[in-house]
This record gives C-alpha cells, sequence and structure tokens, in this order.
C-alpha cells in the first residue's frame, strides 16, 4: 500500500501439514501532506490459524484480539483468503470485515 510493504505472508508445508505466519505492518503519517511510513515496531507476526489450501487459494483466520487493544481483546478471529492470480503473484481478501478490494501480494523469495 503507497509503495510500501504492508503484509508478510510466511506459509509452510510440513508433510501435507500447513502452518505459517501474517504480518500486518501499521503505516501512518504525521499529517495528511507527510509520507506514508512503514512502523515496524508495532508489526508482530501472528500464527495462521487452521490454514486450509486448495491449490490455488489459502484460507485462514488470526486473532484479532491484539490488533487494537484493550476494544479488541474479546474480538474472534478475522477470516482471510489468499487466491493465487497468476505466476508469483495473489490477491489478499479480508472476509470479516469484507471492505474494498483485496490486497496485490507478489512472492519474495528471501
Amino acid at each position: 500500500m503507497y509503495d510500501l510493504p504492508a503484509v508478510v505472508l510466511t506459509v509452510r508445508d510440513d508433510g501435507g501439514k500447513l502452518s505459517g505466519t501474517i504480518l500486518f505492518y501499521f503505516l501512518h503519517r504525521s499529517t495528511g501532506h507527510d509520507p506514508w511510513q512503514v512502523d515496524t515496531k508495532h508489526s508482530i507476526p501472528l500464527p495462521l490459524i487452521n490454514p486450509t489450501f486448495d491449490g490455488k487459494t489459502i484460507s485462514f483466520q488470526v486473532s484479532h484480539k491484539e490488533a487494537h487493544p484493550p476494544r479488541t481483546l474479546n474480538d474472534p478471529p478475522s477470516a482471510f483468503l489468499m487466491r493465487l492470480t497468476g505466476k508469483g503473484e495473489a490477491e489478499l481478501l479480508n472476509l470479516t470485515e469484507n471492505e474494498g478490494p483485496g490486497l496485490k501480494m507478489v512472492r519474495d523469495r528471501k
């Protein structure tokens, strides 16, 4: 988003059992005229809950409890879906908030 990293999704296949993490970067700017910046201090990788893959789509949930405490401490997990759209590309959808288009994702093999 805003030409800055916004999400890092890591998925591992351990003998057919999927696991992984998702990290949402907190993007902010001091005023409406300042450039966007990434705040890495408030960005913590969260474990994927019940990840599944059908060959084209990864579905999973993520705890929302620590997103904006204390008001989110009793929130249920948020549901996500990442659909592969091309070679090294995908679209990430937040099914819980269901707002706007999905976020374009690109593969980074570091």
